[in-house]
This record gives structure tokens, C-alpha cells and sequence, in this order.
């Protein structure tokens, strides 16, 4: 997650919508925005693998619909918070993926996996 991902999900925050609706704005000005841009790679679309495209899509709907009625529930205070789990999460996702591409688990990052669920047990106490 950049710079601008961390300010979108802020100025969403603030758009004074919530829940669903939030992010259906979102991905629709997200898609305006992209299309423009997208238009001279449509051909690759005849060639492309639809059950990659389509999980990857599904997945991200869920992950959407989470964020923006965890964001819709949450106060301002607490953004700061559902961001910081959001890093957190992504980057044991990520580590779990290369661990399944590489076949195996280093002792580095077992640790680490034990650490980012502690992270998310203390960030989650009030």
C-alpha cells in the first residue's frame, strides 16, 4: 500500500457516504478513471485467463465491501488503527504466498508470522 492508497482511504472517510455504496462510488470512479487509459490494451482481453480475472475480481468485491463498512462503523479516531491491521494483513498475506511458492517455511519468517498475529491481537485490545 503507497502514499496515495493510504489518502484515498482517508478522503473516503470523509465522503460523508458509507458502507457498499461508498465502494461501488469508488470502483465506478476508479473504472472512469482507468478506462481512458485501458482502451489500446482491450485486444489482450480475447487472450486472457476469465477465472484468474474473475477470482481476482470476486475477491477484491469482498475485500472492498469489508473495508468500507469496517471504514463506515469506525470513527475518525480509529482509521488510523484499521489501516495499520490492513498493512498488517496484506503482508502476511503476502508472506504466506511466497512461502507456498517456495515450498516451504524459514524459521525468519515462522517468526515473523507469530508476530504479526500478535500485532493484530494487541492493536485489536482496547
Amino acid at each position: 500500500m503507497d502514499k496515495l492508497q493510504l489518502r484515498a482511504i482517508l478522503l473516503l472517510t470523509r465522503s460523508r457516504i458509507s458502507g457498499n455504496i461508498m465502494g461501488a462510488t469508488f470502483s465506478f470512479i476508479v473504472f472512469m478513471f482507468i478506462l481512458p487509459f485501458a482502451r489500446s490494451e482491450f485486444k489482450c482481453l480475447a487472450t486472457a485467463d476469465w477465472s484468474m480475472l474473475i477470482g481476482a475480481g470476486v475477491i477484491s468485491a469482498i475485500a472492498m465491501m469489508s473495508m468500507t463498512s469496517y471504514l463506515a462503523a469506525s470513527d475518525h479516531k480509529s482509521v488510523g488503527l484499521l489501516i495499520i491491521l490492513m498493512i498488517v494483513a496484506q503482508a502476511v498475506i503476502t508472506a504466506a504466498y511466497q512461502m507456498v511458492m517456495d515450498r516451504g517455511i524459514s524459521t525468519t519468517r515462522l517468526i515473523g508470522f507469530i508476530c504479526a498475529g500478535t500485532a493484530i491481537v494487541l492493536l485489536n485490545n482496547k
